[in-house]
């Protein structure tokens, strides 16, 4: 799925997307993030919610992301 990034509301889907994907990349390999990467995470989650996409919004496009 390509989505135009310079719609600021994707662009908060994208990136809550990506942050899921690094969260779960970490705590695979026993790594879970920092106090402060995980403050940005919610961040990213935060404002994805404030773009009016549910928490199930963003797990379906991390699937569409990662089934590529």
């Amino acid at each position: 799925m390509r989505i135009d990034l310079t719609d600021e509301r994707l662009n908060a889907l994208h990136w809550a997307a990506v942050a899921i994907d690094l969260k779960a990349s970490r705590e695979r390999r026993d790594m879970p993030l920092t106090s402060d990467e995980l403050a940005v995470h919610e961040r990213y989650q935060a404002n994805a919610r404030s773009h009016g996409f549910t928490d199930a919004d963003v797990r379906d496009y991390h699937a569409q992301l990662t089934a590529v």
